[in-house]
């Protein structure tokens, strides 16, 4: 069971840390621009910029567990190369390194704009 859990958490980490980080942005941006906290830091960010940092580095520590366990899975596949289970694993291994990149760089790519944007609602 654990096995199984671990292949599809690094096969579906990285999609789902964009989604929730694209839903919490969205949500986190209009929350403040429409709630009156307009004006409202702490430290010389505003509660937005605050918010949105920390969801940008929770959905790319989620994103990198994906991409560390899919590189572990990557180079557990190799060794069992030889069966057609192995050839599975092996394209699920590499199939999760390439989209966890590509979901961590869209994640961080997605967030410079909010941050540089986001002053003015």
């Amino acid at each position: 069971m654990g096995q199984r859990f671990r292949i599809w958490y690094a096969f579906l980490g990285g999609a789902l840390a964009w989604t929730l980080h694209l839903m919490g942005t969205y949500g986190i941006s209009e929350g403040y621009c429409r709630g009156g906290f307009l004006g409202t830091s702490f430290l010389g960010l505003s509660l937005m910029h605050w918010g949105v940092g920390l969801l940008t580095l929770f959905a790319t520590a989620i994103t990198l567990g994906a991409l560390y366990v899919a590189r572990r899975h990557h180079l557990a596949s190799l060794a069992s190369l030889s069966t057609a289970e192995g050839d599975i694993n092996l394209f699920m291994a590499r199939s999760s390194l390439l989209s966890n990149g590509l979901f961590l760089i869209i994640i961080v790519a997605q967030s410079f704009p909010i941050f540089i944007l986001g002053r003015n609602c």
